[in-house]
């Protein structure tokens, strides 16, 4: 039944058809690789977006400590070697 209603149609009824399936099917293809490549990027982002914070939260983390910071470890580190190769 199927076939012969394909046989009784004309040549440009066939082609367009044919234009419709195919457009039907990239239309499909692509709004699947659009979906996907959306989620890739939105997981980018989180990972991303979770470096960041913690990169904040360290700085933060260095700015309202207590302890001694980093830039005097280091002078001290270097006042001792100053001491050492002088001695």
């Amino acid at each position: 039944m199927l076939k012969e209603f394909f046989l009784g149609l004309s040549l440009n009824k066939k082609l367009i058809l044919m234009m419709i399936s195919l457009s039907f099917i990239l239309t499909s293809i692509l709004m699947v690789l659009y979906s996907q490549s959306e989620k890739a990027m939105f997981k980018d982002f989180e990972a991303q977006i979770i470096e960041l914070s913690k990169a904040i939260q360290v700085g933060v983390e260095e700015i309202t400590s207590q302890g001694s910071t980093d830039e005097a470890i280091l002078t001290s580190i270097r006042a001792s070697r100053i001491q050492r190769i002088a001695a």
